[in-house]
């Protein structure tokens, strides 16, 4: 994404706590056209001091930034502050707290008739409920926290939640919705619907992770009746409207059940995991990315009516074995070349220790593949993830 920024004419200001996030090493390493400051994204006040310090150290002006944009974090509400404070294009600092509260964002939108999962606010003293199944940290990404529980594991599914979700400490629980687990992905114009992809998201794991519901890729588009997905473009349109979001983009979590779609969450931004990034354009030939940018600088552009998906594309994970759990990587194979492939990535260095998959940052890597069939994307895929696999020394 912050390529992506650098080559539609920006100069990208990159700005993480971790000093050796690829972000902020991509940008010390063309220093030429980017720029690097440690701060915390994820803390309000620490982006907020640091801000004008760098406005002032870089420019010797207070406004002279185009944008803010979140970069594979989820901090809306940091980039609500910091946009309205300079007046840079923004939804709104009162409606970014609806994506990080998500308890709040249950309570909005069940007051305004979206249909949502059974959820309730809880902390470690809240008795069992048979009618609740899964614990969440109030606030978070990438399934950190999220566990399914029963009455013998409860106490242990909010602890771990709890721990997870530190520094923010709240959680709730919900009822898993049975059904189709979908990603949506749209991008809200001035009160309308512009574009939204959609995927299957695969979740071939649940068994052998229980208590932990960590996903295995997804298969995009999944197509919809056209009623279906008028409906589903209408919900979202609605869902955001009433939280205050426009002019956006919108990575929606969302169960199809019974030819009824449940919210299960929502938040302003670009999606992770290479969906908005290489997936949906590799399916769609919409520039997700591109259009997040412009409405991040609050360009008006107008986008054709129809995106119909071009090629099937793919997305699998690759999970250490269980007899790999707390060894050390000392051989990864490298990536198998193929016009088809998108994108194939490590989450894992040599010599680095595998641990138990929890969360989708502990995922070994990933590979994107797309095709002119479903079939073919998935076979390719899974053979590459298969022979990755057989590749790997551990010891």
């Amino acid at each position: 994404i912050i390529k992506r920024v650098d080559a539609s004419g920006y100069t990208p200001i990159v700005v993480d706590v971790n000093g050796w996030s690829p972000g902020i090493q991509w940008a010390h390493a063309n220093s030429d056209r980017a720029m690097a400051w440690q701060a915390d994204v994820y803390n309000k006040n620490s982006v907020t001091t640091a801000i004008p310090r760098i406005l002032n150290h870089t420019f010797g002006v207070q406004n002279i930034i185009d944008g803010v944009l979140c970069c594979a974090v989820d901090v809306p509400d940091s980039q609500a502050v910091i946009a309205e404070k300079y007046n840079w294009p923004t939804i709104g600092v009162k409606q970014a707290e609806l994506s990080k509260n998500k308890f709040k964002q249950y309570e909005w939108l069940r007051n305004h008739n979206i249909p949502v999962p059974p959820t309730q606010l809880a902390d470690f003293n809240t008795p069992y409920s048979s009618e609740y199944n899964v614990v969440k940290p109030l606030s978070g990404r990438g399934a950190r926290g999220v566990s399914r529980y029963n009455e013998l594991t409860y106490k242990g599914a909010l602890w771990h939640a709890t721990v997870e979700g530190y520094p923010n400490k709240g959680i709730i629980l919900q009822k898993w919705m049975d059904g189709l687990q979908l990603s949506a992905e749209s991008v809200i114009f001035k009160g309308g619907m512009v574009f939204t992809a959609v995927a299957l998201r695969n979740y071939d794991h649940l068994d052998s992770l229980y208590p932990h519901t960590v996903e295995n890729g997804s298969d995009t588009p999944f197509y919809l009746s056209a009623e279906l997905m008028s409906n589903l473009n209408k919900l979202i349109l609605r869902a955001a409207l009433c939280m205050g979001w426009d002019n956006t983009t919108v990575k929606c979590d969302i169960v199809l059940d019974k030819d009824v779609f449940y919210v299960i969450e929502m938040t302003p931004r670009l999606s992770g995991g290479y969906f908005c990034s290489h997936i949906i354009p590799l399916c769609y030939g919409f520039d997700m990315v591109n259009a997040a940018i412009q409405l991040a600088v609050g360009k008006r552009r107008y986008w054709k009516e129809l995106y119909p998906p071009q090629r099937y594309v793919c997305q699998r994970f690759l999970f250490p074995k269980q007899e790999w759990i707390g060894k050390q990587i000392k051989h990864l194979p490298s990536p198998i070349s193929d016009e088809r492939v998108g994108i194939f990535t490590y989450y894992r260095e040599e010599g680095d220790k595998i641990t138990e998959v929890k969360k989708h940052s502990d995922r070994l890597a990933q590979c994107v593949v797309s095709a002119q069939s479903a079939k073919s994307a998935r076979d390719l895929c899974n053979k590459i993830i298969s022979d990755t696999e057989a590749g790997i020394v551990v010891e």
